[in-house]
């Protein structure tokens, strides 16, 4: 009876129970990881593409700055809606739409600059913006 109660041959229940936790416990951290870096890599790529939409409408109002004013420039982009004085849209999608704002910068009142601004937003969210001054008409 001695021997059977001293038998040091296998693992106890409790031994096997906290392997088990210690496993789930490491295991459920790299899944916790994997899961926070697609959601990362999806952000990225949101903001990547809303960035190189800014840059080509930035690149399309560059080109076309040459123009005598801001409504001439407008006139060669013909997909924007004007909603206030300063401020167009335009709708790429149900969801993603771009805000150009246009606006006489004073502090360089001198050098007839002017101030654009391009926001991208998807559903409503700002996912990138871009700004620059440019000499309207020159």
């Amino acid at each position: 009876m001695q021997q059977f109660l001293h038998n040091d041959k296998g693992l106890s229940l409790v031994e096997v129970i906290a392997s088990i936790i210690l496993i789930s416990i490491i295991l459920l951290s790299f899944v916790a990881l994997f899961l926070q870096s697609n959601k990362t890599t999806v952000t990225s790529n949101d903001i990547v593409d809303a960035t190189y939409v800014a840059q080509q409408e930035m690149e399309t109002i560059y080109t076309n700055r040459t123009e005598p004013t801001v409504e001439a420039v407008m006139e060669k982009m013909p997909q924007y809606m004007k909603i206030t004085e300063n401020t167009w849209k335009k709708e790429l999608s149900n969801t993603v739409n771009i805000q150009l704002t246009m606006v006489a910068d004073n502090n360089y009142a001198a050098l007839n600059l002017t101030t654009v601004i391009i926001e991208v937003f998807e559903n409503n969210v700002l996912k990138s913006r871009f700004e620059n001054r440019y000499n309207i008409g020159g």
